[in-house]
């Protein structure tokens, strides 16, 4: 045999050498085997389902936020999700919470980020100045502020579960403050396992503008959290999307409009709503573009 070649029967040692350069690597360098968030794209942000497909961020109007204290948030039967202590949220601090993930791609949550506030800004197509700013750490205290308990629940009978806020703020809000420091809960990593996140592309979720926006933002990241969509009931949708309209048929119009948006985004080709009020969704195909 040449010699160049290894043979495996001659060289029972080597899974043995393998594993001591291993033992010794975890105790010379632990931190190579901490887990670490998932990696993706620069163009691509990454959430996990229980917050994509529930009302954690709603479509309620632009305000005061509400104090919430115990509140059920509206969810899929496989979902538990409650606000412990905290402030209502916005699908624009959603945007804000997708960065903010973003940043942390490939990291240990525990990890602290500096991140330059005119940079984040930008990424998320706000203009940088004083009103920005203030927008900007409003929902970043709201999120550190708010305690969530989330339970993921699997056909196998195992959940998994998340007590926690959305991200810690490691530094304070000041006058000539250039950047932001922050990390997240070491349990996050929790909410981000293979099959319990959903990949989307930011410029297309930025591309949605205008009246009807912020509803058309919360179905296209919920129609993307699916393989498929299927048909669901109005008041479902309406639930699931935080939305505090009183009445299903002024909802409906509203889910018109922002489906129509989705249309015009090209994140769906075409939906009907049935004489019984359910909402079917055809995704996307990029082959009849």
């Amino acid at each position: 045999m040449d010699e160049s070649v290894v043979d495996p029967s001659k060289n029972n040692h080597l899974p043995k050498k393998i594993e001591e350069i291993a033992a010794n690597l975890k105790e010379t360098r632990p931190d190579l085997f901490e887990e670490r968030m998932p990696f993706w794209d620069e163009d691509k942000r990454t959430i996990t389902n229980a917050i994509a497909r529930s009302a954690v961020f709603s479509v309620t109007e632009r305000g005061n936020r509400e104090e919430y204290k115990s509140y059920k948030v509206p969810a899929p039967s496989n979902y538990e999700i409650t606000v412990i202590a905290g402030k209502s949220l916005t699908e624009a601090d959603r945007d804000v919470y997708l960065q903010v993930m973003h940043y942390f791609r490939g990291l240990k949550p525990n990890d602290t980020v500096a991140i330059n506030i005119k940079d984040f800004l930008t990424s998320i197509r706000r203009i940088d100045g004083s009103e920005s700013r203030v927008w900007l750490w409003n929902a970043l205290r709201a999120m550190a502020s708010t305690t969530l308990d989330i339970a993921i629940k699997h056909a196998d009978g195992s959940t998994i579960k998340f007590i926690g806020s959305l991200l810690t703020l490691v530094s304070k809000e000041k006058d000539g403050t250039e950047e932001i420091r922050m990390s997240l809960p070491l349990d996050a990593l929790r909410l981000y396992n293979e099959d319990t996140h959903t990949v989307l592309y930011m410029n297309k979720r930025l591309a949605l503008k205008g009246s009807g926006s912020q509803l058309a933002k919360s179905l296209q990241i919920k129609i993307l959290s699916h393989k498929e969509p299927f048909p669901m009931k109005l008041e479902t949708i309406m639930s699931q999307c935080g939305s505090k309209i009183s009445e299903v048929r002024f909802f409906k119009s509203k889910l018109k409009k922002a489906l129509n948006l989705l249309i015009l985004n090209k994140d769906i080709d075409s939906y009907t709503i049935s004489k019984d009020g359910l909402v079917y969704i055809k995704r996307h195909d990029p082959t009849n573009s």
